[in-house]
This record gives C-alpha cells, sequence and structure tokens, in this order.
C-alpha cells in the first residue's frame, strides 16, 4: 500500500541542485545520517527530458538554416508532456519516446498573430514535429529526425543550463594548475541553482554566492564561506585550494564524466561528476498514514497533510491546521 504520494514531480529539478548541503558541516544529525547514494559516474550528464532546449537550426525546403537571435523558439519535455514557446506563441501537447524512437500527438497553442519572418518560423517549427519519428542527443546538441533519419530540427542547451545542477568533485587545479584528485575523506561540492546562485561544501564548511553563464562565458563569485576548524590542517587548506580556482573559472563544458570548468586561458579548474538524488527527497501529500492502532487510515476529507524532505536532514510540512517541523 502507498502511503504517500508526489504532489509534482517537477520539484526534482530545483532539488537536485539542492542535494549538494548533503554532508555540509552540521551537528551530529548531519553526521548520524545514512550516506548519499554514490553517483552515477557512466551515466551521461544530459537527458532527452527535465531541459529547455533553444532552436539552433530548422529543415526548410530539406536545408538546415540556422535560427534568427531575436525569436528563438524552446521545447521541454517532461513525463510526456511537451511545451515551449513557437516564436510568438506558446504551445503544448504530448509526446512518446523510447529507445530512441520520438513521436508526438497533436499540439495546441495560443493565436497571437505573428510578424514576419518570425510567423512563417514559428509555422514550419510547429509542422515539423508532426514528422519526427527518433532523435539523437549527442553532449549538449538534440536532434530530432523524421523516418529516414534526416535532420529536422536541431536544439542545443543554454550554457547556464549546462551547469545547472548538483555536482560532486572529482579534481581541482592547485596553485601551479597541476590536477589534484579529490580523495574520500571529504565531499568537495558545488550546487548552481535556477535562480543564479551557487552553494556546496569545501568538506567542512558551507559556500555560497552567485554565477553568471552566457554565450559560453561563465562568471563565478563573489563567494562567502563560513570558517568552522575542519580540525584537520589538510581540510583546512583543501577549502581554499578548492574555492581558488572555482572562482577563477569562466567557461564550461560536459564532458563524458561530467562538468568541466576552465579558467580564461583554457586550463582546466574544476572536474565533476552528477550527484546522484535519492528518490525520497521533494514534496509529498499524504494518502494514509498509521493511527497508533496498527491500522493505516486516510486523512479526514478536505484536510490535507503534506511532507517535505529536505537534503539537509530535515522535514517540514502541515498537519492539516499545524506546521511542523524537524530532523
Amino acid at each position: 500500500m502507498s502511503w504517500i504520494r508526489p504532489v509534482s514531480r517537477s520539484f526534482v529539478t530545483t532539488l537536485v541542485a539542492m542535494l549538494l548541503t548533503i554532508g555540509l558541516a552540521g551537528g551530529a544529525f548531519a553526521q548520524s545520517m545514512s550516506p548519499s547514494p554514490e553517483p552515477d559516474t557512466g551515466a551521461t550528464t544530459t537527458t532527452l527530458e527535465g531541459n529547455e532546449w533553444q532552436l539552433a537550426q530548422i529543415s526548410q525546403e530539406g536545408v538546415l538554416t540556422a535560427v534568427p537571435d531575436d525569436a528563438v523558439p524552446t521545447m521541454t519535455l517532461q513525463d510526456g508532456e511537451v511545451s515551449g514557446f513557437a516564436g510568438c506563441n506558446s504551445y503544448f501537447g504530448s509526446y512518446e519516446s523510447s529507445d530512441g524512437s520520438l513521436a508526438f500527438g497533436a499540439l495546441a497553442s495560443s493565436m497571437m498573430a505573428c510578424p514576419e519572418p518570425a510567423g512563417t518560423l514559428e509555422s514550419v517549427y510547429l509542422a515539423s514535429f508532426g514528422l519526427v519519428a527518433g532523435y539523437s542527443l549527442e553532449d549538449t546538441t538534440l536532434t530530432l529526425v523524421d523516418d529516414v533519419g534526416t535532420a529536422l530540427l536541431v536544439f542545443n542547451l543554454p550554457d547556464a543550463t549546462i551547469v545547472q545542477g548538483a555536482w560532486i568533485v572529482t579534481s581541482y587545479a592547485d596553485a601551479t594548475g597541476a590536477p589534484v584528485d579529490v580523495g574520500g575523506e571529504s565531499d568537495l561540492t558545488a550546487a548552481f541553482l535556477p535562480d543564479g546562485t551557487i552553494t556546496g561544501s569545501t568538506g567542512c564548511n558551507r559556500f555560497a554566492g552567485t554565477y553568471a553563464a552566457s554565450d559560453g562565458s561563465l562568471e563565478i563569485g563573489p563567494l562567502l564561506s563560513t570558517l568552522a576548524s575542519c580540525g584537520d590542517e589538510l581540510l583546512d587548506a583543501q577549502a581554499t585550494a578548492y574555492l581558488d580556482p572555482l572562482a577563477a573559472s569562466t567557461g564550461a563544458a560536459l564532458v563524458d564524466e561530467g562538468l568541466q570548468l576552465s579558467d580564461a586561458d583554457g586550463a582546466v579548474t574544476v572536474t565533476f561528476v552528477a550527484a546522484a538524488i535519492p528518490s525520497y527527497l521533494g514534496d509529498w501529500l499524504v494518502t494514509g498514514f498509521n493511527n497508533g492502532a496498527e491500522a493505516v487510515v486516510s486523512p479526514i476529507e478536505g484536510s490535507m497533510l503534506t511532507g517535505n524532505f529536505g537534503p539537509d536532514g530535515t522535514v517540514n510540512g502541515s498537519t492539516g491546521c499545524n506546521s511542523y517541523f524537524g530532523p
């Protein structure tokens, strides 16, 4: 019997970035938590679903042409639903995907009149979805193809989307530029949030700041960090050794192993792998609970019992008329 069900699966996009607060400096409870799952370092970082893709090229009369910068269509695929911006109108519909195949159902859109050339681009763009039969995904490029493999629509991920998410450091550059592999004694992390903030752990302290990513460039900082003693000189020194190259990063790219940052000279500053996501994180709506007499009962009709399991080891929610929180 399922006792709880998710309110929305969309919370994962935000919570994946928050995951990196696990293992940060804290009290005895944080130290007693079970370790988070090991990251899957073999998985590709970019996925078909959950990203806002920006159209880069479109097939018009059989020829792929670049999309003008002033009206860039977008596409987001999530849980069988497609939505986005077509050039001057919003659109939505359904899709099915399996083993490289992809098919769209009928699309609906808003009906605002479009000036040229945006009107023609939008018409061709929306009509192309009816011809899509499959896709290919390479790094940050998504290509939708017809039933004979001809490219119809080519999408890219914007720079800010590339870095967004929760990451675990695998190496960072020292003062000489040489890579330092991170051992298992502490967790160095970074979470790039959609609102332009970055947070994470230096091993035993937390840090936070801002970032901006656009047109192939990346700017991080200033970064602020807590200053608790780690009880180990090497761990204390590691905090500065990690944050300095992180703040000096001016470029980002997805590689087979994960995310790679680089400085203005192109030298690698920090490398990451994607963090694993515990499935229980997020906002949940209670559909049943134990009444203390070894029976599962439903909430009173009209009431709403909720629980939010945070990545920092805390839980909060509503009992129907009161709020609660705790570890």
